[in-house]
């Protein structure tokens, strides 16, 4: 009588491999395993490239170990502690990676570790820091090494946003927006690249906006900031296929991330309300698209409706709708 264990094999492999004592047939699992995939980075990995639940990879975690496939590497997420990072980290955690945070001080760090600690058996790392002080990237770089972290996803997550006229912003603020939007994901991206590099497999997941198929009066910086991040998402994409790392572009519309953005979305009108979405729901419509290695994802489906229309109505009449809607939330 077969024993449960060999019920696990014989049911997800046959019974050429059910006898999971051999060192042989250990072998041949393996072998099966890695002709699905250039290399498997994660118990979820394997799960997702051959069919196995995340519960029954983690009961074989030693002997995945022992033939060399990696394990617990690292998902670095820029903004993690709250809002759309912190989602992103709860579904990357969900799905057997490490993470790593670099976060703004006292921005909520404690809490998100606890939550992914209580619910997930991961490695949780973070680092209190500023992206746009001088030397931070190096720091980030410096954190990275002397953590020994196998980096293996890089989510550029941290930005500002706002709705205003352009003469009212102050120059600081502009600048803010330039440097965290554009600069800090630019530069971090190059500086994580040499790591990505070294994983067979890897990812880089940059946070656009809907924004960025627009001409947005009040919104004139940062959506100009974040049609950078999709163009520039879109060039590495081709400059990095060699080396198999995915870099995926995530364009979403209004994301529910606090009650004053609520507030925001619900002036904006009719079309910002019924495409809004909570952070859970853009962090997994955003990791499934990245582990699918798509070029963008706009996440839910009434946004992917309405940016079509983009391709109906001309430019022109698109400003004035769009000035329109806006200057009722400043």
């Amino acid at each position: 009588m077969k024993t449960e264990q060999e019920k696990f094999w014989s049911s997800n492999w046959g019974n050429k491999y059910s006898d999971r004592n051999s060192k042989s047939n250990y072998k041949l699992f393996f072998k099966k395993v890695l002709s699905k995939t250039k290399k498997v980075n994660s118990v979820y990995e394997i799960g997702t490239n051959v069919g196995l639940n995340l519960d029954s990879l983690k009961k074989i975690k030693s002997k995945i170990k022992t033939y060399g496939v990696e394990l617990n590497t690292y998902a670095l997420i820029t903004g993690g502690s709250s809002g759309i990072g912190k989602a992103l980290a709860i579904e990357l955690a969900s799905r057997g990676y490490d993470i790593a945070i670099v976060a703004l001080p006292n921005t909520g760090q404690e809490e998100v570790r606890q939550e992914i600690k209580s619910a997930y058996n991961v490695k949780f790392k973070s680092l209190e820091l500023n992206i746009l002080e001088k030397g931070a990237i190096s720091q980030i770089s410096a954190w990275v090494i002397s953590e020994q972290m196998n980096l293996q996803i890089l989510v550029n997550n941290a930005g500002i946003g706002y709705a205003a006229e352009f003469d009212t912003l102050e120059g600081s603020f502009i600048s803010t927006v330039i440097d965290l939007n554009i600069k800090a994901t630019t530069l971090l991206s190059h500086a994580m690249i040499p790591f990505l590099k070294k994983r067979r497999q890897s990812y880089i997941l940059n946070l656009s906006s809907a924004a960025a198929f627009y001409s947005m009066p009040y919104k004139s910086v940062y959506a100009a900031s974040k049609r950078y991040v999709l163009d520039f998402s879109s060039a590495l994409r081709e400059e990095l296929s060699s080396f198999n790392i995915g870099v995926t572009a995530v364009c979403p519309a209004g994301v529910i991330t606090s009650d004053e953005i609520r507030e925001r979305i619900k002036a904006a009108g009719y079309m910002a309300r019924i495409s809004a979405l909570e952070p859970s729901q853009v962090a997994e419509e955003s990791v499934n698209a990245m582990i699918q290695r798509k070029a963008k994802v706009i996440p839910g489906k009434m946004a992917k409706l309405i940016s079509c229309v983009r391709f109906i109505i001309p430019p022109r009449i698109q400003r004035k709708i769009i000035a329109k809607n806006f200057k009722k939330a400043i």
